[in-house]
This record gives structure tokens, C-alpha cells and sequence, in this order.
């Protein structure tokens, strides 16, 4: 014998249609994003490529009135930023003739003659190949090398006498 029954089981019948439906579409959406990665930029573009190009031909025919609004607020950024740029560069030049003043300023206190000459030479030997740990320049008493003199490298640092 059987009867019916008063109530439908759930998760069946039109309730479940629009589930599947979505849970059909993710899985759709995530299988072509993992398996075809370009697939939805290449779509994106061919939708919306015909919207660019009327852009293009409504501001031709409109006698460029808004590429020429847009160029003239261009012009005025650009202005700005090189007036930002220029301004920099005035306070990075005061900044130098600060410091060059500072320096000449040191140089004095200390003794130091901005008349010093120097004489650049090249190494010809290093020690490890040279006798008594002795460095061999290319210079001599003709350029005003004499032996004794003091050797600086870098302007400030001691090498030798």
C-alpha cells in the first residue's frame, strides 16, 4: 500500500535550480580563469574596443573641443610640476653654496691653502710585489715628487710619506 505524503523533500525540485545554476557558473568561471588565464582580458577588450573607437571619432567630430580642454589641464599639471621641479633645484643649488661656503670656511681654520698642489700619479707596483712594502708611482722629481713627500689618496686619507 503506499500513500502520499503531505510534505516534498527539500534540496529538490525549483528551489535547487538557481543553486546548481550559480554553483555550475563558478565552476565554469574558475575552470576557464585557471586553465585559460587571458581568456576574460581578451573578451573585456573586444566588448569594450567599438566604445573606444566612437569616443574617438565623437571627439574628432566635435572639432576636438574636449581634447583640447583636456590638453589645456595637461598643460597646466605639467607647468605646475616643472615649477615643483624647479624650485627643488633652486633650494638643492642654495644648499650647494652653503656647503661650498662651509667648506672654504673649514679649509681656512684649519690652515689649509686652496692653493695646494696636486699631482696625480698612477701605481705602477703594489707591495706584495714590491721590495720593503713600498708603493712605485709613475711620477718623480720632475713633476715635484720628491722622496718624503706625503701621499693622499681620496684627498684626505694618508697613504704614505
Amino acid at each position: 500500500m503506499s500513500y502520499h505524503l503531505k510534505t516534498k523533500r527539500k534540496g529538490h525540485g525549483p528551489q535547487a535550480i538557481p543553486l546548481v545554476v550559480v554553483l555550475l557558473v563558478a565552476t565554469l568561471t574558475l575552470g576557464v580563469r585557471t586553465f585559460f588565464p587571458n581568456a576574460f582580458g581578451a573578451f573585456a577588450y573586444t566588448v569594450s574596443a567599438p566604445f573606444w573607437k566612437v569616443k574617438g571619432l565623437l571627439a574628432r567630430a566635435s572639432g576636438s573641443s574636449l581634447s583640447v580642454f583636456s590638453t589645456k589641464m595637461d598643460l597646466i599639471r605639467e607647468n605646475n610640476e616643472l615649477k615643483n621641479e624647479r624650485a627643488g633645484e633652486e633650494i638643492t643649488k642654495l644648499m650647494v653654496d652653503v656647503l661650498v661656503r662651509e667648506n672654504l670656511a673649514l679649509k681656512a681654520e684649519l690652515g689649509r691653502d686652496e692653493t695646494d698642489q696636486t699631482i696625480l700619479a698612477s701605481v705602477l707596483v703594489n707591495p706584495p710585489w714590491s721590495l720593503y712594502d713600498t708603493v712605485i708611482i709613475d711620477v718623480g722629481e720632475g713633476k715635484g715628487v720628491y722622496v718624503g713627500a706625503k701621499v693622499v689618496a681620496f684627498d684626505s686619507v694618508l697613504v704614505g710619506e
